[in-house]
């Protein structure tokens, strides 16, 4: 049942016993050199097994180191082990880069690369390494942004990943808050413009194929407008780059077109009706009039066509507003989704000429629109007949007061 135990192990047990778990003293210098020298020369001969032995032809034989034993030169690595470990230490993605990584903030596009060699690189975090390149250009190039941002690259290394990534298979990259404006201001300097208007024209054929919405399209190209939380683009380059989608879009019919162009008219309108007089007189004749061509076409709001001169670059003028209106057009269909902000346009566009008809000495015609406001938009603008009369009252109570404190003051 049980199997005897041999009697040669017994033997065996003062020869294990000399053994034990731990050495109870280190090695020797002379024993931990020939350790080392043994694992190397093991270490060799299995590399030498796994790629190849070594070239007899390659070794210099002693006549040729005779011959060259007055010239000194390196000692060529021919075996096969040696030149293995040649090429791990040569390997460029393992030379240290401690200027780069002891300041990754200084170079965001370095942090964009260490993020797709290792795969960590979303469109979210792309877009931040943009905006933060974009920064640090704008501070090195303070006259000439373009040529900072054309000398960077930034641009192509995004566009290669987002095709090596296949993250450019569908536009849904786009829809990435301030990606789209950065990616394509970049893009613009480089000369690689065509590339995102490739994707618009995706987009364009999503919408014909009732794959991609419109309101998506409208959001797309709005975004390429910039956002004043963050950046605005030029008011000339907003405008080319809507008359570059209108062309476009120019095979659509009428309907399309105008739904299309809306939105991101109604955006640069915005724009230019909110920007400070001197950022107006910035803008070019060209762009301006080629932006009101695109109002005429898509049909917005009446007012908004016929008072686009107060925002004039170089003659503003508020004719046209004025001729709206004190003869407002018979046929004037508002929704009462729009009604609101139809008012508020008509209040801004008017407060806006009148401060024009003041500027130029035009008084009546600025006291004209002021009772016109008044009589029509009493309570928006705060000039209810009632409000004026309890202001006066109230100052003319204020200027009693200060009289009457003034004959109380002791001398």
């Amino acid at each position: 049942m049980f199997r005897a135990t041999p009697p040669a192990f017994f033997h065996q047990i003062p020869a294990l016993l000399k053994f034990k778990l731990h050495q109870p003293l280190p090695l020797t210098p002379r024993e931990s050199k020939q350790l080392l020298e043994l694992l190397t020369v093991s270490f060799r001969e299995k590399l030498d097994s796994e790629h190849g032995p070594s070239n007899v032809a390659d070794t210099p034989s002693a006549h040729q180191v005779k011959a060259t034993k007055t010239t000194i030169q390196p000692k060529p690595h021919t075996r096969p082990a040696d030149k293995h470990i040649e090429s791990i230490l040569t390997n460029p993605l393992f030379h240290a880069r401690r200027n780069a990584e002891a300041t990754p903030a200084a170079n965001p596009m370095g942090t964009f690369d260490r993020a797709v060699g290792t795969g960590m690189m979303t469109v979210k975090h792309a877009a931040a390494c943009l905006r933060a390149e974009r920064q640090r250009l704008a501070s090195l190039y303070p006259v000439d942004l373009t040529q900072g941002l054309k000398n960077s690259g930034a641009g192509l290394k995004v566009v290669r990943w987002l095709n090596a990534s296949g993250t450019s298979n569908d536009n849904s990259f786009l829809d990435e808050p301030y990606f789209a404006f950065n990616l394509f201001e970049f893009m613009q300097a480089e000369g690689l413009e065509d590339v995102f208007w490739v994707w618009i024209d995706r987009d364009i054929d999503g919408l014909l194929k009732s794959v991609v919405s419109r309101d998506v399209v409208n959001r797309r190209i709005c975004s390429l407008f910039g956002h004043k939380k963050v950046a605005m683009r030029s008011f000339d380059d907003a405008v080319t780059i809507l008359q570059k989608f209108a062309t476009k879009i120019q095979n659509l019919d009428a309907r399309k077109q105008r739904s299309l162009l809306f939105s991101p008219g109604q955006q640069l309108y915005e724009q230019l009706s909110h920007s400070h007089p001197i950022v107006r007189s910035s803008v070019s004749l060209e762009a301006f009039e080629a932006f009101r061509r695109i109002l005429r076409t898509i049909y917005m709001y009446e007012i908004e066509y016929s008072s686009l001169d107060i925002y004039h670059p170089t003659h503003p003028s508020a004719d046209g507003c004025l001729k709206h209106l004190r003869f407002p057009p018979t046929t004037l269909s508002v929704s009462a989704a729009r009604k609101t902000v139809y008012m508020q346009r008509i209040i801004n566009i008017s407060l806006t000429a009148a401060k024009i008809l003041f500027e130029q000495e035009r008084v009546d015609d600025a006291r004209w629109i002021m009772e016109y406001l008044r009589t029509n938009y009493p309570e928006e603008v705060g000039l209810k007949q009632s409000s004026v009369e309890h202001r006066i009252q109230k100052a003319q109570e204020e200027e009693s007061s200060i009289q009457l404190l003034e004959s109380l003051s002791i001398a």
